[in-house]
């Protein structure tokens, strides 16, 4: 019973007809007991489209005759001649056979070795630009190198190669 009087004392102030209507509202407007308007509820931002990103061009394959004109190579590592460094510029056909235009080769054990005028033969060119390349350097003497071509068409690596005890590699630009 005392908890329903209690009610009632703080129910009496709302609802006392001695209160002016402006004094109820504030009253009610304030937490008290009323009619409430709703909240308006925040209409969420319509997605952005996320744009999809270009495809990038398939680079067309790659043939042997794309691989002809002249050519510059840098190589250095160790051969069965020590620590070399090779210059190498070569031109090659439609067919990927050519010549060595000028080739000097540094080494420490064996000097200034000159291989112009030797072979120089791409062997295997696959369309994603991989293949294989053969540099001759005098009787029963070569280096071949694993290569990737760029995309450009405009330079390619020699990866070291794969005969124990010679560490070449290097790089060949389009002249």
């Amino acid at each position: 019973m005392k908890i329903a009087a209690a009610v009632a004392l703080l129910l009496l102030p709302v609802f006392s007809p001695s209160l002016s209507a402006q004094a109820r509202e504030d009253i009610i407007l304030s937490g008290g007991r009323g009619p409430t308007t709703p909240t308006p509820t925040p209409t969420a931002p319509r997605p952005t489209p996320t744009p999809t990103p270009p495809r990038p061009t398939p680079t067309p394959a790659l043939t042997l005759a794309e691989m002809k004109g002249s050519w510059t190579a840098a190589l250095s590592g160790v051969t069965g001649c020590g620590v070399s460094t090779l210059s190498i510029e070569f031109t090659l056909d439609a067919q990927g056979k050519g010549t060595q235009t000028a080739s000097t080769e540094h080494t420490a054990a064996c000097g200034d070795l000159n291989n112009t005028g030797l072979f120089v033969e791409l062997q295997s060119l696959n369309p994603d630009g991989s293949g294989f390349i053969a540099f001759g350097c005098g009787v029963g003497c070569g280096f071949g190198f694993t290569i990737q071509v760029a995309r450009s068409r405009e330079l390619f690596n020699l990866a070291p190669e794969p005969v124990p005890g010679n560490y070449l590699a290097g790089v060949a630009v389009r002249k």
